[in-house]
């Protein structure tokens, strides 16, 4: 995982922590059309944005551009929006289509759930205060595509907003498993409350190598999480199995600095919930955690809500599979990547 650079508070992977995309650019005021070279095509426009911002998208990955403004892309549920300079793939629509169409039936929950969804101001701090009339409701789903700096800063989200890199579209990439993490996390933020860091990352990131392996893509992210004899990893799976309760709690508390303990606590334990429950367990923690009145570091509501979820045991049953159950997903991890030729 790269790390984050100071900036603007987000809520990076359903956390709250600094991100950055890429340095903010000056407020636009050229009027000149961008030089796209896209398809046009109509979309629906529901506000009284500056028209010349506007681009569309023809579809194929074929088709790329750099835009000499930032621009705007309006789609019936959801606003794109491309920082100045960066890279504009005549797909990108259509693969966040896809994606967000396969977190829904993985998950059966709906983007269209707004009863969480916050509208953050991240306009101004981003440098996109000319495109402030622009879904300024928030009625539809931010998505912003930064020029990747390769300067440490990572893709982010909130319930209503996620901020993504333009390299995550190039087509020649194996990237969809990123895309996948953030809008896992996009799709369980506007169900319920912030379920903590141990179970939200845990969602993105089992997401993730999921997503990435049906669809026959590399899983590198994953193999910070798994280990075998010649693969080892900075994280001691002993001490979830001394006492998972209390290591649920450190971890859903701590410093994301600290090891990333909570992705490697939360892959875990996501694993094994759906090993026992299926998918529909993420849609269940969901719909019990709208009881309460709580935030992401509340360990008592959050470990209450997942008891009601599961089982009044079910971190001693955690700790009596891990030893077993991660070694057994860690070792068809390896088998997958090696088949593929990636080890």
């Amino acid at each position: 995982m790269r790390k984050t650079i100071p900036a603007v508070a987000l809520m990076c992977a359903a956390m709250m922590i600094t991100a950055s995309c890429s340095k903010p650019v000056d407020k636009e005021t050229e009027t000149s059309a961008s030089a796209a070279s896209t398809t046009v095509s109509e979309t629906t426009e529901t506000t009284s944005a500056p028209s010349e911002f506007k681009i569309s998208l023809s579809g194929k990955a074929a088709d790329k551009t750099i835009v000499d403004k930032n621009s705007y892309y309006e789609g019936e549920d959801y606003v794109i929006y491309f920082e100045k300079d960066s890279t504009v793939y005549g797909d990108t629509a259509s693969r966040i289509d896809s994606v967000m169409h396969d977190m829904e039936e993985l998950y059966g929950m709906s983007y269209g759930n707004k009863e969480y969804a916050v509208n953050a101001e991240w306009k101004q701090a981003y440098g996109f205060g000319n495109l402030g009339q622009v879904n300024s409701d928030g009625s539809k789903i931010d998505i912003v595509i930064c020029k990747d700096m390769s300067d440490g800063s990572i893709e982010c989200c909130d319930s209503n907003a996620i901020f993504l890199f333009d390299s995550d579209f190039e087509p020649t990439r194996d990237n969809f498993s990123i895309l996948y993490h953030e809008f896992a996390h996009l799709l369980r933020l506007r169900q319920s409350p912030n379920l903590g860091k141990v179970l939200e990352e845990g969602i993105g990131s089992y997401t993730e190598d999921r997503m990435a392996r049906s669809r026959g893509e590399s899983a590198w992210d994953t193999i910070q999480y798994v280990s075998d004899d010649i693969h080892k990893i900075p994280y001691d799976d002993s001490v979830i199995v001394k006492d998972p309760e209390q290591e649920f709690r450190d971890n859903n508390i701590g410093d994301r600095a600290d090891g990333q303990k909570e992705y490697q606590y939360g892959i875990r334990f996501i694993t094994f919930l759906v090993s026992e429950y299926g998918d529909g367990i993420v849609k269940t923690l969901s719909e019990n955690a709208r009881k309460y009145d709580y935030d992401g570091k509340d360990n008592d509501t959050i470990i209450k809500i997942i008891k009601e979820s599961t089982s009044d045991d079910i971190f001693e049953r955690f700790a009596k599979w891990l030893p077993k159950g991660w070694k057994a997903y860690s070792k068809d991890y390896f088998k997958y990547m090696e088949k593929k030729g990636l080890m």
